[in-house]
């Protein structure tokens, strides 16, 4: 048996993708413990590939567009899209003048970890 942590407090059992919760009373549990016990250790959390963290980043920014429409009396973001050629100004404002504009792709590679903060020599396009 192979076995792999997981951001919750469950274990993945590797070989057929069970997902084990930590409950004394589970037998799988229970050999999971008997496992480590033995002396194995079980594979760390998978680092979230890009992919996955862009599709999180964008259920957590449409749920705040949603509860900042709902926070304006609105179901939700398309129901306050809907309002767009509205003659009520306030309306209008809430989708022509945002509080908080997205930031530019510029700023965003801006805040992340640059090459040179990490030792990485930067090479220009197609050197070795």
């Amino acid at each position: 048996m192979n076995y792999q942590l997981t951001l919750s407090e469950n274990v993945l059992r590797l070989d057929d993708g069970a997902n084990i919760p930590p409950d004394p009373a589970n037998s799988d549990y229970q050999a999971y413990l008997s496992w480590v016990a033995a002396g194995n250790t079980a594979d760390p959390v998978p680092v979230p590939g890009i992919l996955s963290v862009a599709a999180s980043m964008e259920l957590a920014v449409q749920a705040w567009i949603d509860a900042t429409a709902q926070g304006n009396g609105y179901a939700d973001a398309n129901t306050c899209v809907s309002y767009f050629n509205s003659s009520n100004a306030m309306e209008q404002g809430m989708l022509t003048a945002p509080p908080n504009p997205l930031p530019t792709a510029a700023q965003v590679i801006a805040q992340l970890p640059q090459p040179a903060a990490s030792g990485w020599v930067t090479h220009a396009p197609g050197a070795s």
